[in-house]
């Protein structure tokens, strides 16, 4: 079976393997729910806490 390299981390580990420079891999045709693309986006407080200006 082919491999495919996994970069960086998921929801489910600690922060060191969230850095993209940090890989392992898995077999190509296998899916994991904490394999794939993430967005993250930080909020200023105001909108964090409800508040539109």
């Amino acid at each position: 079976m082919k491999r495919k390299v996994i970069r960086g981390g998921s929801w489910k580990d600690v922060g060191y393997y969230l850095q993209t420079g940090t890989r392992a891999y898995e077999y190509q045709y296998t899916a994991k729910s904490y394999i794939g693309f993430r967005c993250v986006i930080d909020l200023p407080a105001a909108q964090a806490k409800g508040h539109r200006k």
